[in-house]
């Protein structure tokens, strides 16, 4: 799924629960959930296997960067127009919703064994698809996610 998707879904997991920890369970496990339905997932980053960090197609990079920098700037935005009082666990959800992306990146960069493990359970979940059947259902979650963020 894409960054915005999972950020958003997390938010609006944490507005609904009010209650940090089950923002972080919720949104977490709800990741691995959006992952199993068939969702388009653009390619990596030309080279990044093959070429490491310094060498990446800088255009590829920037490109595949400005839907997750209009992810976070937009739920940044949907966070703070909620009341104080319910932002940490919309923060909280929001973070765990994306983390195993996040584990997944660092297991490119540093590849420990907690980092594989996680990886291994991302993997399991991910279904994959073309763009077009891939694409609508994440706009649709994306859709309520937002319609939840701003009630």
């Amino acid at each position: 799924m894409l960054t915005s998707v999972h950020l958003l879904t997390g938010a609006a997991m944490g507005k609904l629960t009010g209650n940090p920890w089950s923002a972080v369970f919720i949104s977490y496990t709800l990741h691995h959930l959006l992952d199993a339905v068939p969702h388009y997932n653009p390619k990596n980053v030309k080279g990044h296997l093959e070429n490491g960090i310094k060498k990446l197609d800088k255009k590829d990079v920037a490109l595949k960067s400005i839907e997750p920098a209009i992810g976070i700037l937009v739920t940044l935005y949907l966070i703070f127009s909620n009341m104080t009082d319910i932002r940490v666990p919309m923060i909280l959800g929001s973070i765990f919703g994306w983390l195993p992306d996040l584990f997944v990146f660092l297991n490119w960069k540093f590849k420990n064994k907690i980092t594989r493990i996680i990886v291994k359970i991302e993997k399991r979940f991910h279904k994959h698809t073309t763009f077009w059947p891939g694409i609508l259902p994440q706009i649709a979650i994306v859709v309520i996610a937002i319609l939840i963020l701003l009630r």
